[in-house]
């Protein structure tokens, strides 16, 4: 019976009823889009921390900063020889 009556008053106006189907598909569509976007923001923010040298350590050799080198692969650590104290 209620359903009848809801039915009843949907079919009675239709271009109400289009009208607020279209209002609430636009809104929801819209918050979709706005939460898409905000994830898309917070990743990029994550992944340029990570990126720009805060979010990974380093480990160097003793000195490594201390000159620029050519080919800097050239210079990677090659054992785990443990450092003294000036590390």
């Amino acid at each position: 019976m209620l359903l009848d009556v809801a039915l009843h008053n949907l079919r009675r106006n239709l271009r109400r009823t289009y009208a607020v189907v279209l209002t609430v598909a636009v809104g929801t569509g819209s918050l979709f889009i706005f939460h898409g976007f905000n994830a898309g923001i917070m990743n990029q923010y994550r992944d340029n921390t990570v990126h720009s040298r805060y979010g990974h350590g380093e480990i160097n050799t003793a000195g490594y900063r201390d000159q620029v080198y050519e080919k800097p692969w050239e210079h990677w650590i090659d054992d785990d020889a443990p450092c003294d104290s000036s590390c």
